[in-house]
């Protein structure tokens, strides 16, 4: 379980550096970007590189706070799925949870990154990593 934990704070510590450089671009870029957006992107690219065939969606950050929101209207088995695939982040690894999201429905992969991305940045913010 050790071995899994560091790999987690591996992980996370990896995104982080991405969120900051995605966080400093973006500013450069367009000014002020809400710090949810850079997290959905930085995961976005985090699972693009997992499975180059993944586009992540563009429809930009939803604007419910709580991972709930995502799966209110999915049916029990992707609401299933998608807890499952957030149970994996937290317990195996990010990047085995994101190899076996793309296993699944399009609709189940946004589904997940959104949730995903929610999750990171209540983890994050309770962290101070993000605002």
């Amino acid at each position: 379980m050790e071995g899994y934990q560091n790999k987690i704070e591996a992980e996370i510590a990896e995104l982080t550096k991405q969120i900051e450089n995605k966080r400093h671009i973006l500013e450069s870029e367009k000014g002020f970007v809400e710090e949810k957006e850079i997290i959905r992107q930085a995961v976005g690219e985090k699972m693009s590189e997992t499975s180059p065939s993944y586009v992540p969606s563009t429809s930009g950050t939803k604007t419910n706070d709580t991972v709930g929101s995502y799966l209110d209207s999915a049916d029990e088995n992707t609401t299933n799925v998608v807890n499952s695939l957030l149970e994996k982040v937290f317990s195996t690894s990010m990047e085995s949870a994101m190899k076996d999201a793309m296993l699944n429905e399009p609709y189940v992969i946004d589904m997940f990154h959104d949730a995903l991305t929610d999750k990171l940045y209540e983890k994050l913010k309770a962290e101070g990593i993000v605002k």
